[in-house]
């Protein structure tokens, strides 16, 4: 309850307000301003005037709930009310505590717990710097040393996962056998608390070689709010992708291969491409463009703030002055849109302070209607990105149709199709996440 409180606000703010409208119109005016108000923003509300309007929202769902009909509003779901998310797979909500770390595991029949002892906060915060100083050495473009050096720190951080958390958690599920070559592949959605958010925890993989990617197909979710979200229905309509390529910018490192992966997306998909690339990719028009596609697939840098999590970008064309910013995306609402590849830099990280708010790109996307986003939790070199990209489209683009219910088995034959290419380097082969529906 505690968890994802912005993030359930915007998706509130997003809820059915026909019924109350016709009972209440004056109250339903009033409730949809105020959440439009408290929606993603983008760092320049101050706390007192946000805690007033929370407040004025707190008394104006008293009154909602006075409308006969409307006692329920808003209101936090019964766990009878949760179960049902577990029809699909199921749902791994860890929870670290300086107290005691476990794995909630929902089911459609109810809740268990699966103890973690090996977990806690500061476990957690230290492989979360270990994480982030791999991403240092990769990043700074080093010797081979280096780059292997970042790998065996990637690889450690695995095997702790694997220990810690998945073997357990497999163990509960009944599911540490992996799956045979013609076997069904078992779902898993984890939905990952603090620091444990920044971890590849779908990856993990023991000193033995035993993984996770062997067992289950994993997706993610910020919050069991946010995954029901994901799940509502979406209306029909004729599927089109919007592909934007944005392979070099002033002051960044070039993406020679940007193009050449929206290119390449374009030839696997059956339904039009439509692409903005280079000068073309401007916020204004990528947000445009968004409104009148159900796919979309971004090749281009992103960044992340360290203060203000909603001004985290994805950085088109003129991104020195405007770019496609956390609280952009998180303001639409689509209720075509399908699925997001956001094959940039980190998009899944929130900063440290904030990380259970889970306000990145990722769950704008998720935020904006796409009931399926692919994203990343670390940089991934332009190779094998389009590598990535290839692997992905080729499962879920059929003869004549696409497939979105397909994305998360995709990016898992994806990630372990990298594996195979590059054994020792699981930077190239963890980062890719499936998050939604």
């Amino acid at each position: 309850m505690g968890r994802g409180l912005l993030l359930r606000q915007a998706i509130d703010a997003r809820a059915d307000l026909g019924g109350l409208a016709r009972q209440a119109p004056e109250l339903a005016r009033r409730f949809a301003g105020l959440c439009k108000e408290l929606d993603l923003d983008d760092g320049r509300s101050t706390a007192d005037s946000r805690r007033r309007r929370v407040a004025e929202l707190d008394n104006t769902l008293a009154l909602i709930r006075q409308v006969p009909g409307f006692s329920g509003f808003l209101q936090m779901p019964r766990i009878a009310d949760l179960l049902p998310l577990a029809e699909q797979g199921p749902i791994v909500v860890l929870n670290v505590s300086e107290l005691r770390s476990d794995a909630l595991i929902l089911r459609t029949d109810g809740v268990s717990r699966c103890s973690l002892p090996g977990v806690s906060p500061g476990q957690v915060q230290a492989q979360a710097a270990a994480l982030l100083s791999a991403d240092d050495l990769r990043q700074q473009g080093g010797s081979a040393a280096e780059q292997a050096a970042a790998d065996e720190g990637v690889t450690a951080i695995l095997a702790w996962l694997w220990e810690a958390i998945a073997e357990p958690v497999l163990a509960a599920l009944d599911l540490l056998s992996p799956v045979p070559p013609d076997g069904q592949w078992p779902h898993v959605w984890w939905v990952p608390t603090g620091l444990l958010s920044f971890l590849p925890v779908h990856a993990a993989q023991g000193v033995d070689g035993r993984c996770v990617l062997d067992r289950v197909i994993s997706s993610f979710a910020p919050t069991l709010h946010a995954l029901g979200f994901a799940r509502r229905a979406s209306s029909s309509g004729q599927p089109g992708m919007l592909a934007v390529a944005v392979p070099s910018l002033p002051g960044v490192a070039e993406l020679p291969a940007a193009r050449r992966e929206v290119m390449a997306v374009g030839e696997l998909m059956p339904c039009p491409v439509d692409l903005l690339s280079g000068a073309e990719a401007t916020r204004e028009a990528v947000l445009g463009a968004l409104n009148s596609h159900s796919w979309a697939h971004f090749a281009c840098h992103a960044t992340t703030d360290p203060l203000f999590p909603s001004r985290g970008a994805l950085m088109v064309h003129g991104a020195d002055t405007e770019p496609l910013t956390v609280a952009d995306v998180a303001r639409l609402d689509l209720t075509h849109a399908e699925m997001a590849f956001l094959s940039a830099c980190t998009t899944t990280r929130s900063v440290p302070a904030l990380t259970d708010e889970s306000i990145h790109l990722t769950s704008a996307f998720q935020l904006a209607g796409y009931r399926h986003v692919v994203g990343t939790l670390w940089p991934v070199s332009d190779p094998v990105a389009l590598r990535a990209a290839r692997a992905f489209y080729g499962e879920v683009a059929g003869p004549g149709a696409l497939r979105g219910e397909r994305s998360a088995a995709a990016v898992h034959h994806a990630s372990r199709r990298l594996r195979r290419r590059f054994p020792r380097r699981p930077s190239c082969w963890a980062a890719y996440i499936h998050a939604g529906g």
